[in-house]
């Protein structure tokens, strides 16, 4: 691949992980360790590091994103995106205690 190629790429990664990050970061204001299982703590925080490992891969690791790594940032985010069920706050399922269930009208 040319240069222009890798740079198009890896700007793309970066915007990609760049609205990982800021979702992550969203959910993780919304939790703490009362409410939220610890599981789903660990996950957000293991997924914004990888995100920003991702996006600044070429100068962490000297390494240019594959189309690959493209795609694959670009589905967690599109997933990330359209989860309807963290509008209202943290889920009944991420939550510590079942009982605080809300329900669903």
């Amino acid at each position: 691949m040319s240069y222009d190629t890798h740079m198009l790429l890896a700007l793309a990664n970066l915007a990609a992980c760049g609205g990982v990050f800021v979702l992550c970061i969203q959910r993780m204001a919304l939790m703490d360790k009362h409410t939220t299982k610890f599981t789903w703590r660990a996950n957000y925080s293991i997924l914004l590091t990888c995100s920003v490992a991702s996006g600044f891969s070429p100068i962490f690791f000297s390494e240019w994103p594959g189309i690959g790594s493209v795609a694959i940032t670009t589905a967690f985010l599109v997933i990330l995106l359209t989860s309807s069920a963290w509008r209202n706050g943290v889920p009944w399922y991420a939550r510590r205690y079942r009982h605080e269930r809300r329900s669903s009208k």
